[in-house]
C-alpha cells in the first residue's frame, strides 16, 4: 500500500509540474503576442503622425509680382499702355511684348490710360513725376484756305478708295471713292491721324 501511495504521489507531482510548465509557456506566449501587438500599434501611430505632419506642413508659398516688362503678358495684340517714365509716351502690346515707346500726337498732349488716347492736360491727369517739364508753348492758330474743287480732285486722282488728310484742316479728312472727293469732319477736339485712318482726341490748331 505504501508503495502504491508513493507512486501515486510521484505521478501527481509530475502531472502538476507538466501542467504548470504548459501554463507558463502559454502565458509567456500571450505576453509576447501582447508586446508585439503593442509595438505594432505604436509603430502605426508614429507612422500616421509623421504622414499627417507631412500633409499639414506645407512650405510657405510666395507670390511674386510681375515685373514692369511683363505688363503685356496675357494682353491681346494692340493693347495700349502708358509709359512708365513720361506721360507723353505710350506703348502697345504685340505678341505679349511691349513695343518701343511712341510719343503722343500732336505735340503737347499726354496719354490717358483710362481711354487709351492722347489728350491735352486739362482733360488728363498725369501721375508720373518727370525730371524736367517743358513749359507749354502757345502757337497762333493759322486757318488755311479751303482747297478748291480742282485741288480736291487732284488729291483723289487715280484713287479707287482711301481716306486722306485734309490739306488745310487737321480736324477734317477727305474720302476718295473712284477719284471723287468727299470732305468729312472729325468730332469735337479730334484730329485725323492719317497713319491709322481714324479721328482721335487732339487739338486741330496744333497739328
Amino acid at each position: 500500500m505504501n508503495k502504491k501511495l508513493c507512486i501515486l504521489l510521484v505521478l501527481a507531482v509530475l502531472c502538476s509540474a507538466v501542467y504548470a510548465g504548459k501554463d507558463s509557456k502559454e502565458k509567456s506566449k500571450e505576453k509576447s503576442k501582447e508586446s508585439q501587438e503593442s509595438k505594432s500599434k505604436e509603430s502605426e501611430e508614429k507612422s500616421n503622425e509623421s504622414s499627417s505632419k507631412e500633409v499639414t506642413e506645407t512650405p510657405d508659398s510666395t507670390t511674386i509680382a510681375p515685373a514692369a516688362e511683363d505688363r503685356c503678358v496675357g494682353q491681346p495684340d494692340g493693347t495700349v499702355l502708358p509709359s512708365l517714365t513720361t506721360c507723353s509716351n505710350f506703348v502697345t502690346c504685340q505678341g505679349e511684348v511691349e513695343t518701343p515707346e511712341r510719343p503722343c500726337v500732336p505735340s503737347g498732349t499726354i496719354f490717358d490710360s483710362s481711354r487709351g488716347v492722347c489728350d491735352y492736360e486739362p482733360n488728363v491727369v498725369c501721375t508720373i513725376e518727370e525730371g524736367e517739364t517743358e513749359a507749354p508753348t502757345t502757337e497762333a492758330a493759322t486757318t488755311a484756305p479751303e482747297p478748291s474743287p480742282e485741288q480736291l480732285k487732284g488729291l483723289c486722282k487715280g484713287v479707287i478708295i482711301d481716306m486722306i488728310p485734309h490739306p488745310g484742316n487737321c480736324g477734317k479728312f477727305v474720302i476718295c471713292v473712284l477719284g471723287k472727293p468727299s470732305i468729312q469732319s472729325c468730332g469735337k477736339n479730334q484730329v485725323f491721324y492719317s497713319d491709322i485712318k481714324v479721328c482721335a482726341f487732339g487739338d486741330p490748331k496744333k497739328c
